[in-house]
Protein backbone atom coordinates (compact mmCIF):
# COMPACT_ATOMS: atom_id res chain seq x y z
CA UNK A 1 0.00 0.00 0.00
CA UNK A 2 2.93 2.57 0.89
CA UNK A 3 5.80 1.68 -0.79
CA UNK A 4 7.83 4.56 1.09
CA UNK A 5 6.60 2.79 4.47
CA UNK A 6 3.55 3.24 6.34
CA UNK A 7 5.94 5.19 8.69
CA UNK A 8 6.94 7.58 6.28
CA UNK A 9 3.53 8.41 5.49
CA UNK A 10 2.37 8.54 9.25
CA UNK A 11 5.28 11.24 9.34
CA UNK A 12 4.21 13.46 6.73
CA UNK A 13 0.46 13.22 8.16
CA UNK A 14 1.89 14.30 11.69
CA UNK A 15 3.86 17.18 9.80
CA UNK A 16 1.48 18.63 7.65
CA UNK A 17 -1.16 18.32 10.69
CA UNK A 18 1.43 21.05 12.75
CA UNK A 19 2.11 22.89 9.69
CA UNK A 20 -1.56 23.36 8.70
CA UNK A 21 -2.62 24.10 12.15
CA UNK A 22 0.02 26.93 12.09
CA UNK A 23 0.53 28.01 9.00
CA UNK A 24 3.28 30.28 10.24
CA UNK A 25 4.92 27.65 12.87
CA UNK A 26 8.79 28.63 12.73
CA UNK A 27 8.95 24.93 14.28
CA UNK A 28 8.51 23.09 10.67
CA UNK A 29 11.07 24.49 8.04
CA UNK A 30 9.80 25.36 4.69
CA UNK A 31 11.95 22.20 3.52
CA UNK A 32 10.48 19.89 5.39
CA UNK A 33 6.92 20.63 4.39
CA UNK A 34 7.91 20.57 0.77
CA UNK A 35 8.82 17.03 1.60
CA UNK A 36 5.57 16.42 3.12
CA UNK A 37 3.32 17.84 0.85
CA UNK A 38 5.01 15.67 -1.70
CA UNK A 39 4.74 12.41 0.35
CA UNK A 40 1.07 13.75 0.33
CA UNK A 41 0.64 13.79 -3.40
CA UNK A 42 2.10 10.56 -3.50
CA UNK A 43 -0.13 9.00 -0.82
CA UNK A 44 -2.92 10.27 -2.25
CA UNK A 45 -2.07 9.06 -6.15
CA UNK A 46 -1.07 5.60 -4.70
CA UNK A 47 -4.78 5.14 -2.84
CA UNK A 48 -6.21 6.76 -5.68
CA UNK A 49 -4.61 3.73 -8.03
CA UNK A 50 -5.47 1.00 -5.06
CA UNK A 51 -8.94 2.30 -4.04
CA UNK A 52 -10.23 2.15 -7.67
CA UNK A 53 -13.86 0.49 -9.03
CA UNK A 54 -15.33 0.76 -5.89
CA UNK A 55 -12.09 -1.39 -4.24
CA UNK A 56 -11.72 -1.02 -0.54
CA UNK A 57 -8.65 -1.27 1.94
CA UNK A 58 -9.35 -3.34 5.29
CA UNK A 59 -5.70 -3.02 7.90
CA UNK A 60 -5.77 -3.08 11.90
CA UNK A 61 -7.06 0.08 13.58
CA UNK A 62 -3.87 -0.23 15.93
CA UNK A 63 -0.53 -2.66 15.43
CA UNK A 64 -1.55 -4.70 19.09
CA UNK A 65 -4.65 -4.36 21.33
CA UNK A 66 -5.62 -1.49 23.16
CA UNK A 67 -3.07 -0.20 25.51
CA UNK A 68 -3.66 -0.45 29.10
CA UNK A 69 -5.08 1.95 31.33
CA UNK A 70 -2.85 4.39 33.33
CA UNK A 71 0.98 4.27 31.17
CA UNK A 72 3.08 6.56 31.70
CA UNK A 73 2.87 9.68 29.12
CA UNK A 74 6.06 8.82 28.26
CA UNK A 75 5.50 5.23 27.66
CA UNK A 76 2.44 6.10 25.48
CA UNK A 77 4.76 8.48 23.20
CA UNK A 78 5.90 5.07 21.72
CA UNK A 79 2.69 3.81 21.62
CA UNK A 80 1.55 6.35 19.64
CA UNK A 81 4.19 6.59 17.10
CA UNK A 82 3.17 3.19 16.13
CA UNK A 83 -0.74 3.91 15.65
CA UNK A 84 -0.33 6.74 13.67
CA UNK A 85 1.36 4.50 11.37
CA UNK A 86 -1.86 2.42 10.69
CA UNK A 87 -4.31 5.76 11.02
CA UNK A 88 -2.93 8.57 9.47
CA UNK A 89 -4.12 7.61 6.10
CA UNK A 90 -7.37 9.73 6.32
CA UNK A 91 -5.75 12.86 7.25
CA UNK A 92 -2.88 12.76 4.92
CA UNK A 93 -4.73 11.40 1.76
CA UNK A 94 -8.49 12.49 2.05
CA UNK A 95 -9.70 9.57 2.05
CA UNK A 96 -12.45 8.41 4.42
CA UNK A 97 -11.65 5.72 7.05
CA UNK A 98 -13.95 4.21 9.15
CA UNK A 99 -12.85 1.83 12.36
CA UNK A 100 -15.39 -0.91 14.02
CA UNK A 101 -14.70 -3.73 16.94
CA UNK A 102 -12.92 -6.23 15.58
CA UNK A 103 -13.05 -8.56 18.66
CA UNK A 104 -10.55 -8.77 21.47
CA UNK A 105 -6.54 -10.60 22.19
CA UNK A 106 -5.93 -11.41 25.35
CA UNK A 107 -9.54 -9.44 26.80
CA UNK A 108 -8.43 -6.55 25.12
CA UNK A 109 -10.53 -4.97 22.12
CA UNK A 110 -8.58 -4.24 18.64
CA UNK A 111 -10.12 -2.95 15.77
CA UNK A 112 -10.92 -3.00 12.13
CA UNK A 113 -10.60 -0.27 9.88
CA UNK A 114 -11.61 0.25 6.08
CA UNK A 115 -10.66 2.92 4.20
CA UNK A 116 -12.68 4.17 0.85
CA UNK A 117 -12.00 6.65 -2.28
CA UNK A 118 -12.55 10.08 -1.93
CA UNK A 119 -16.02 10.79 -1.71
CA UNK A 120 -16.67 7.29 -1.15
CA UNK A 121 -17.90 8.50 1.94
CA UNK A 122 -21.32 6.62 1.85
CA UNK A 123 -20.54 3.41 0.57
CA UNK A 124 -17.64 3.31 3.47
CA UNK A 125 -20.00 3.37 6.26
CA UNK A 126 -22.36 1.16 4.18
CA UNK A 127 -19.46 -1.49 4.48
CA UNK A 128 -18.48 -0.78 7.78
CA UNK A 129 -22.43 -1.17 8.97
CA UNK A 130 -22.70 -4.66 6.58
CA UNK A 131 -19.24 -5.93 8.19
CA UNK A 132 -20.47 -5.02 11.67
CA UNK A 133 -23.85 -6.48 11.62
CA UNK A 134 -21.99 -10.15 10.43
CA UNK A 135 -20.21 -10.25 13.46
Amino acid sequence: MAPQGLSVWARAQRTLQLAEAWETSSEISAAERAWASLMRREARARLMRLLADGAILCLPTTPFPAPEKGQAISALDVVRDRITCLAAHGGLTGAPQVSIPGGTVNGLPVGLSIIGAHGQDAMLVAVAKAVEDMA
